[in-house]
């Protein structure tokens, strides 16, 4: 069986979305290069997104946050047992600064991810590009 992801949208509003995720690990090992937030599966006429803020809670493993693209783009860093809140609103948001082949999707990766484990993250994000 494998990890369970499951995802909840807070808001998916004409220019905001925000999405809870929870992570809960069974043993069959880490997440890798999963789709975390996926834009063809939320409202609205947009390419990526800007992340604006994240609230992490990790417990007993650390996550790595990357934009997709032909070569994934490392977008952040969450650790285990931080439950700090990492907001880029002051400057408009982490922008998605893929190269080539970008889709404007979120992947994610564990490190450490064992059974028992589990995490949340809240993704607070501002839509963009598109019409």
């Amino acid at each position: 069986m494998p990890n369970t992801i499951t995802s909840q949208t807070i808001n998916d509003g004409e220019r905001n979305l925000i999405v809870k995720v929870k992570i809960t690990g069974d043993g069959s090992g880490d997440e890798s290069d999963t789709i975390l937030v996926n834009v063809s599966e939320f409202a609205g006429s947009f390419t990526e997104v800007s992340i604006l803020r994240v609230l992490p809670t990790l417990n007993g493993f650390s996550a790595t946050l990357s934009w997709d693209a032909d070569t994934n783009v490392k977008a952040m860093d969450l650790l285990d047992g931080d439950p700090t809140p990492i907001c880029y609103k002051a400057f408009g948001g982490l922008i998605n600064d893929a190269g080539n082949g970008k889709t404007g999707d979120i992947l994610l990766t564990t490190l450490s991810l064992n059974s028992g484990d589990e995490g949340t993250i809240v993704l607070e994000m501002k839509k963009r590009g598109g019409s």
